[in-house]
């Protein structure tokens, strides 16, 4: 009972942070910015009719993205390993696409032009593309991808600013400045790598300079977390069925205590 009422009392956390606006990062400054860039090893050879590729991110079992060029002059982002060579990514309806990122799945983070000519974060699964969206701007663009399928990266505003978001596996696009303390003096415009305990790095602006931030997930009682977790800003139904069961349990057995 008492591990019951424990995971209840952090699923309840979880829901009411996102339901609330709660705080479920802490953020540490890294020092001065450091964008990311290729990474060594991985693709020999090129695209068909390009003549160069490079390689933006890898995973244990040997898989490296990036992008090239093809034989018209687009770029196109890529999947190769050292058995099937290359698998070149599609397009979410545009004329570009870039590989940044690839899970022990084999699921790829990315960003491609859609047919409008603006860029949009995509996660490509099993050979599906997904178009993540926006955070109510024009373009988005994904940098890194967790085991569990969040993903992370920013979008550009409407007033032209860039925020750094997550979305979780399947979920919707939400900006990580929302889930820090609004006192915090940071504003995250970029998110680059998330790994499987939760933790974010990217960039943001905080005292006046660009910056490198690592966010650390707020838990209690030793309990696990996964940004995964994390969904919309708007409660759904079910989010509020666990909420509300979840606290009544943990009343009762308070009232049982005594």
């Amino acid at each position: 009972m008492r591990f019951l009422i424990t995971s209840l009392t952090i699923t309840a956390w979880l829901s009411l942070g996102v339901v609330f606006g709660a705080t479920l990062y802490t953020v540490t400054d890294l020092g001065s910015a450091v964008l990311p860039g290729n990474v060594d090893g991985g693709p020999t050879g090129v695209l068909p009719g390009g003549t160069w590729t490079s390689a933006y991110g890898g995973n244990s079992a040997g898989d490296y993205v990036g992008y090239g060029d093809i034989a018209n002059g687009d770029f196109r982002g890529f999947v190769w390993n050292a058995f099937s060579g290359f698998t070149m990514l599609g397009t979410l309806g545009g004329a570009d696409s870039w590989g940044m990122a690839i899970n022990v799945e084999g699921a790829v983070a990315g960003h491609s032009t859609i047919a409008s000519g603006y860029v949009h974060a995509f996660e490509e699964e099993n050979g599906q593309m997904f178009d993540l969206g926006t955070l109510g701007g024009q373009s988005s663009y994904a940098y890194g991808i967790n085991d569990s399928g969040a993903v992370v990266g920013y979008s550009v505003m409407g007033d032209g600013s860039s925020h750094a978001f997550v979305v979780n596996g399947g979920g919707s696009m939400t900006d990580l400045n929302s889930l820090i303390a609004s006192n915090s003096g940071w504003l995250l415009t970029a998110a680059y790598g998330i790994d499987d305990q939760g933790r974010i790095t990217g960039t943001g602006v905080y005292n006046g300079a660009l910056q490198e931030f690592e966010l650390d997930p707020v838990v209690s009682a030793g309990a696990s977390f996964n940004a995964a977790s994390i969904g919309p800003t708007v409660p759904e139904p079910g989010t509020l069925v666990v909420v509300g069961g979840a606290l009544m349990l943990i009343g009762w057995a308070k009232r049982r205590k005594r």
